[in-house]
């Protein structure tokens, strides 16, 4: 028996199908199949066969409830919860510090997947007034914080407290761990006043354990900005100060003290008197009439060398 194959036949010229059409046609076909079979006469006794169409969904349900489990068991699991933490780039700051305050956000709680590094990073910056800090998270449970603090340029006492100020004036830190006494006593040698010798102490055990920073003391009642109690330009010219008085071997600065106005300062040294600046003239020539009433004259209670060329010494 012959057959005549048509060259037009529709096997030939039928529309091309993508491989998602193909898989549509062929679900279709059968789903129509499992149609015809339901239409069939039911025999009572026959076992009901389940199609592809619940087979698929028992499928999609069992990955649903097994990527489900996988998670849970991924964020309950002890071993991705982060217990160490490593601070790196800390000078000023303690490392226990910043340790202790991340650790009070539920840290117990706290997985590798979910910690919340770019908000802890951002809260430790505003508390600690860093100019920057980075957290890493190093797998499985490690927490690496690297800071980048402000350097200090000055130890500041307001006869309540003692503050580490920067170059700007602005506080970084505020030396919790050091008590103040709040008091201060008149000295007999001269009639300037001093501090007391606890002060004076306080004064060493901080430049021991942070850097060998100038003292500000100020025992005015109120600055204009308790977040920048001091000019960039008076801690520019007691920096200065410092450091011109220790080069020419003229004394040893114990510290520096705010006069009448801000731009007025007494500098105290290990010498019977004190001398009296302006921060807003010039320091050299101010200095440099330090130098020559120095080298006539010994005084005995200060130096003022704030108006020019005139200077007086008692």
């Amino acid at each position: 028996m012959q057959h005549f194959h048509s060259n037009k036949s529709f096997n030939q010229y039928k529309p091309h199908q993508t491989f998602w059409q193909k898989l549509k046609t062929k679900r279709q076909k059968r789903e129509v199949a499992g149609n015809l079979r339901q239409s069939s006469l039911k025999n009572p006794f026959k076992k009901e066969v389940s199609t592809p169409k619940n087979k698929t969904k028992m499928v999609w349900g069992f990955l649903i409830v097994l990527i489900l489990s996988w998670i849970i068991l991924i964020l309950t699991l002890p071993y991705f919860k982060i217990t160490k933490i490593i601070i790196s780039g800390n000078k000023i700051t303690k490392a226990t510090e910043v340790e202790n305050f991340i650790r009070q956000f539920n840290f117990s709680k706290t997985n590798y997947f979910l910690f919340p590094d770019k908000s802890i990073a951002s809260k430790i910056r505003q508390t600690f007034l860093y100019e920057g800090v980075e957290i890493k998270k190093v797998f499985p449970d490690t927490i690496q914080v690297v800071v980048s603090e402000k350097p200090a340029s000055i130890i500041y006492d307001d006869n309540q407290s003692y503050y580490l100020i920067d170059a700007d004036g602005k506080i970084i830190k505020q030396l919790n761990e050091f008590l103040n006494t709040g008091d201060t006593n008149f000295s007999t040698s001269t009639s300037s006043t001093t501090l007391q010798n606890s002060h004076l102490t306080t004064y060493q055990q901080i430049q021991s354990e942070y850097g060998d920073f100038p003292v500000i003391f100020n025992d005015k009642t109120s600055v204009s900005d308790e977040n920048k109690p001091l000019s960039s330009k008076v801690i520019k010219n007691t920096v200065d100060w410092q450091r011109l008085i220790k080069e020419q071997g003229i004394g040893e600065v114990k510290y520096f003290k705010i006069g009448d106005t801000d731009f007025n300062l007494k500098i105290f040294l290990n010498q019977p008197w004190y001398i009296l600046v302006n921060t807003e003239l010039d320091q050299h020539v101010q200095f440099k009439n330090l130098k020559i009433i120095l080298s006539n004259n010994k005084p005995a209670e200060y130096i003022d060398v704030r108006f020019g060329e005139r200077v007086y010494w008692k």
